[in-house]
């Protein structure tokens, strides 16, 4: 996943353009298919989702957008499940999504708790903290130079592009296998470099079951999502839709392209720590504004928020504004702010999730992945952007009790 652009002038022509083209897009799905509520009665944000379903054929999606610790709009749009016979259903403001690559900020919260609390550092070693699931006698000896830093930032050594991704082996990593497939050569010496691996946030996941000596999933409820309310949260099932959760959809066109099924094509559940949790867009804005306190309760301290911003130590990155810090791709403001985002997919889910130093917070789960997912994220990114500014200030009201 490549990181995306806020604010710039360079791209601000642009996020008008697409939002533009979307709005002459959007005839094609009516006002009927729209449901939840919006304070602003600003209709930016509806004619870029709008737009977008129609533009790239995904049946369904769900946003959710908030101001300064407000919920001001709480929206589905197009459908959850698809019917040609009968009636198709309506995606609900609470209708839960899978939010593949989003899970990483949780697991990053939960690791920054944990450091916190003074159980482990971010400069532990993997290894230690891992006990009698990390290999003995390890076939690359740079194994052993891990940390929960290196971990967090994508820095372990693992590289999809050369070696392959794990995560997606009809039987991947979980606790009881995670020695075997650690005991591996490294691509890359330890904080060399960046390269995005979700086995990294999958060893993650096991390091928060052995110190805290809980599940992951547990750990995470407890701790993070049961205290901010985020309670329509859980690891998904590959097979079997939970209550209230969306239908999700193959719309590849590609006829070279590898699709897995949605539904069996890949283990949901060993993605726990990195791509599992399904939810709703309104409980995911409720986790990013409890990360600083935007939103009481703070889930971490100031300076453990700012540490978990931090920019790696790596000097290719000196004078540059974007980078990925701790479960967060950065961008750093020339007046001193920062705006934070993710984004996630895989068949079937595409998600998107941003905390603006402009005071907005933007989630927008969908239910279908497009061929070039790339663009598509992009395209979305900027133009919610661009919705947000139209706003200005939005007025008084918190749809968060409601929802």
């Amino acid at each position: 996943m490549h990181p995306h652009r806020y604010t710039s002038l360079l791209f601000l022509g642009l996020a008008i353009a697409v939002t533009v083209i979307f709005s002459i897009a959007s005839e094609g799905l009516g006002i009927s298919d729209i449901t939840g509520e919006n304070l602003s009665h600003n209709g930016s944000f509806d004619t870029v989702m709008q737009g977008f379903l129609d533009a790239y054929g995904i049946p369904g999606a769900s946003l959710a957008v908030s101001y300064e610790g407000r919920l001001i709009l709480a929206r589905g749009y197009g459908f959850s499940t698809k019917s040609i016979l009968g009636k198709s259903t309506p995606v609900e403001p609470g209708f839960r999504f899978r939010i593949a690559s989003l899970s990483k900020p949780i697991t990053a919260c939960a690791i920054m708790q944990l450091v916190e609390e003074g159980k482990i550092s971010l400069d532990s070693k993997a290894a230690s903290l891992l006990g009698d699931s990390f290999p003995s006698n390890p076939k690359d000896s740079r194994l052993s130079q891990i940390t929960v830093r290196h971990l967090l930032e994508h820095r372990g050594g693992f590289d999809r592009e050369l070696s392959g991704d794990p995560m997606f082996l009809h039987q991947p990593p979980g606790p009881e296998s995670l020695k075997f497939f650690l005991n591996v050569r490294l691509d890359f010496t330890p904080g060399e470099r960046f390269a995005y691996s979700n086995f990294g946030y999958c060893i993650l996941g096991r390091i928060i079951e052995r110190i805290s000596q809980q599940s992951y999933e547990f750990f995470v409820k407890e701790h993070i999502l049961g205290p901010v309310g985020a309670r329509s949260f859980e690891i998904g099932s590959s097979i079997h839709p939970k209550p209230n959760e969306v239908t999700y959809y193959d719309i590849s066109n590609s006829p070279t392209r590898k699709q897995a099924s949605p539904y069996g094509g890949f283990k949901l559940e060993a993605m726990d720590s990195h791509g599992g949790w399904i939810g709703t867009s309104v409980d995911y804005v409720r986790f990013l504004n409890a990360l600083d306190g935007r939103r009481k309760p703070a889930l971490l301290k100031p300076d453990t928020y700012a540490s978990m911003l931090s920019m790696p130590e790596d000097p290719t990155l000196k004078d540059k504004p974007t980078y990925y810090a701790k479960g967060f791709w950065v961008r750093k403001l020339s007046d001193g702010g920062v705006n934070v985002w993710h984004t996630g997919y895989f068949t079937g889910t595409m998600a998107f999730a941003a905390k603006l130093a402009s005071g907005y917070t933007i989630v927008a789960l969908f239910n279908g992945l497009p061929d070039d997912n790339h663009k598509a994220l992009s395209e979305v990114d900027k133009a919610l952007g661009t919705a947000s500014r139209s706003l200005g200030k939005p007025p008084p009201g918190d749809l968060f009790p409601k929802y």
